[in-house]
C-alpha cells in the first residue's frame, strides 16, 4: 500500500489519546509523541493549560509567614539581651501576643491571596469558559472588603493553635522535614473536613443540608470564587468560626500522637498553606496545579516524558486541584443529576477511598503544557482563547 501523501497536517496515530485544537484552528487526534513535539516547538497548542508548581505556591505563602517569625525572633533576642534579671522569661512572647501577631499575618495572607488569584484568573481565564463568574477584580479588593466572619474565624483558628502548642511558641523555627509533616497533617485534617462536608450534604441533621446549599452553593451560581471565603458573609457564616476551630483541634489532637516534633510555627505555616490551597481551589483558574499542602505524599505525577516537573513514577491520583472543586459546586446545583463528589479540601485521598471522586474534564494529563509555567507571560497564541 502506497504511503499517504504528506499534507502538512498531523494525522491520527493508532494510540491516539484525545482531540485537541491546533493553533491554526485545525482539529485532529494526536499521539503523546506528537503532542510532545508540538509542545516544544513554535506551534504550541493554544488549548492546553499552563502548570503552576507547588513549590511556587509554597514560596508565595512563605513570603507572608517569614516577616512575623523574624519580628518575633528579633523582639525576643533584643529583650533577652538586656542585663535585667529574669530577662529571658520576660522576652518570651505570650500566647496572646503570638495569637494577635500571627492572626494578623493569616488575615493579610487571605487578603493578598484573594487579590493574587483575582489577577491570576483574569490572566489565564477560567475553567468552563462559557460561564461568567462573579469574582471581584483585584484592584477593587482591600482591607475594607474583608468579611467580619473571615476575620473572626482567622483569629479563633490561630488563637486555638497558639494555645494548643503553647509550649513551643518560643523561638521560631522550621525544619527540613516540614513538607512531609505538612502533607501528613493536611491529610489528617482533610479526613475531618471530608466527614463534615459530607454531613452537610446528607439528611442526618435536619436543616443542615438546606442551610449549606443556600449559603455556599446557591449563592455561587454553581461556580465558586475565593471571595466567598474572605469577602462574603453567607447564611452559614456563623458556623465558620466553630468549624475553623473544631476541625483543626481534631486534627491537632490526632497529629499529637504522631512521634515527630511539630511546634506552633510549623503548624502556622502549614495552616497558611492550607488557606492558600482552599482559596486556590475556589478560583476556577484555567491552570493545572496540585494542592501544595499534599503534593509530597499524593502528588499526581503521570508520564515522566509529559510531566518533567514531577519525575517520580505515577502512584496515585489523590491530588487536589480547582477543577475538582468546580465539579463539586456544579453537581450540587445542577438539574442534570450529576454525581455529587469531591468533598475533600486539601486532597482527593478520602474521596478516592470512599468512592466520591470524579474524572476531570479539562485538567487532564494530555491537556497540560508542562513547559509553560503559570508565572510566565501569556503567549500570544493563547490570548484569544
Amino acid at each position: 500500500m502506497a504511503p499517504a501523501p504528506n499534507t502538512g497536517t498531523a494525522t491520527a496515530a493508532p494510540s491516539a489519546v484525545g482531540t485537541i485544537t491546533l493553533v491554526g484552528g485545525a482539529k485532529g487526534e494526536q499521539s503523546p509523541e506528537t503532542l510532545a513535539a508540538l509542545n516544544g516547538g513554535a506551534a504550541r497548542l493554544a488549548g492546553m493549560l499552563p502548570a503552576f508548581r507547588p513549590v511556587d505556591q509554597l514560596f508565595f505563602t512563605l513570603k507572608h509567614v517569614l516577616p512575623a517569625m523574624i519580628l518575633q525572633y528579633i523582639s525576643q533576642t533584643a529583650a533577652s539581651s538586656q542585663p535585667a534579671s529574669g530577662a529571658d522569661e520576660a522576652s518570651q512572647w505570650t500566647v496572646k501576643t503570638v495569637a494577635a501577631v500571627y492572626a494578623a499575618t493569616y488575615i493579610l495572607l487571605g487578603l493578598n491571596t484573594t487579590k493574587f488569584l483575582a489577577a491570576f484568573s483574569h490572566k489565564w481565564g477560567y475553567l468552563d469558559r462559557d460561564v461568567e463568574r462573579n469574582g471581584r477584580k483585584a484592584e477593587t479588593i482591600g482591607y475594607s472588603s474583608l468579611s467580619a466572619t473571615f476575620i473572626i474565624s482567622s483569629v479563633a483558628r490561630i488563637a486555638a493553635g497558639a494555645y494548643f502548642y503553647r509550649s513551643s511558641i518560643g523561638a521560631p523555627s522550621l525544619s527540613l522535614s516540614l513538607p512531609f509533616k505538612m502533607s501528613l497533617y493536611a491529610i489528617i485534617f482533610d479526613f475531618f473536613y471530608y466527614a463534615y462536608h459530607r454531613l452537610q450534604h446528607s439528611s442526618l441533621i435536619p436543616g443542615l443540608r438546606a442551610l449549606h446549599m443556600a449559603g455556599e452553593h446557591r449563592a455561587t451560581d454553581s461556580h465558586p470564587t475565593p471571595g466567598m471565603v474572605t469577602l462574603q458573609s453567607r447564611p452559614t457564616s456563623h458556623l465558620d468560626p466553630v468549624r475553623a476551630v473544631g476541625l483543626h483541634l481534631a486534627a491537632m489532637s490526632v497529629f499529637s500522637y504522631v512521634p515527630i516534633t511539630f511546634g506552633f510555627h510549623e503548624w502556622f505555616y502549614v495552616t497558611c498553606a492550607m488557606l492558600y490551597t482552599e482559596l486556590y481551589c475556589l478560583s476556577g483558574a484555567r491552570v493545572h496545579s496540585e494542592a501544595c499542602t499534599t503534593a509530597l505524599l499524593v502528588r499526581w505525577t503521570g508520564d515522566r516524558t509529559l510531566n518533567p516537573i514531577n519525575p517520580l513514577p505515577r502512584l496515585t491520583q489523590f491530588d487536589k486541584n480547582n477543577e475538582d472543586t468546580d465539579q463539586h459546586y456544579l453537581a450540587a446545583v445542577s438539574d442534570k443529576k450529576l454525581k455529587l463528589a469531591n468533598f475533600g479540601q486539601q486532597s482527593r485521598v478520602w474521596d478516592d477511598i470512599f468512592g466520591t471522586v470524579t474524572d476531570r474534564l479539562e485538567c487532564r494529563e494530555l491537556s497540560i503544557n508542562w513547559s509553560l509555567s503559570a508565572s510566565d507571560r501569556v503567549p500570544h497564541f493563547m490570548k484569544s482563547t
